[in-house]
């Protein structure tokens, strides 16, 4: 695996193994922090290890009643790894957009027009 890819899961301090088929210089095998269980075979390079972290079942402690209100919008649908968000922008009257939820130490949050929106 490439040094710099390799160092980037050092420093995550995700789980993970390398993959010996595919791409081994730049795919790892990434783990679920909770139960360990696979995620599947993911290209470091393109994939940001924020997402990613958790199987669906132990995503499921992070699903919330909807709809949530934030500054941003309001989150209709929560899958727990992703939200279904509705907001007014200035070309549309709403707009309804799937975000990906990002997960840190302080818990879930979504990017939207570059702000974190902890959910």
């Amino acid at each position: 695996m490439w040094e710099s890819e390799e160092q980037k899961l050092i420093k995550s301090g995700r789980k993970w193994k390398p993959s010996a088929d595919y791409m081994p210089y730049r795919c790892a095998e990434l783990f679920c922090e909770e139960c360990g269980a696979s995620l599947g075979i993911h290209d470091i390079v393109c994939t940001n290890l924020e997402t990613n972290m958790y199987c669906g079942k132990c995503v499921q402690k992070y699903i919330k009643q909807t709809p949530i209100s934030l500054p941003c919008g309001t989150i209709r649908k929560d899958f727990g790894d992703s939200v279904s968000l509705e907001y007014i922008d200035n070309y549309y009257d709403s707009i309804v957009v799937n975000k990906v939820c990002y997960f840190n130490r302080k818990g879930r949050y979504i990017k939207v027009k570059g702000k974190r929106y902890y959910v």
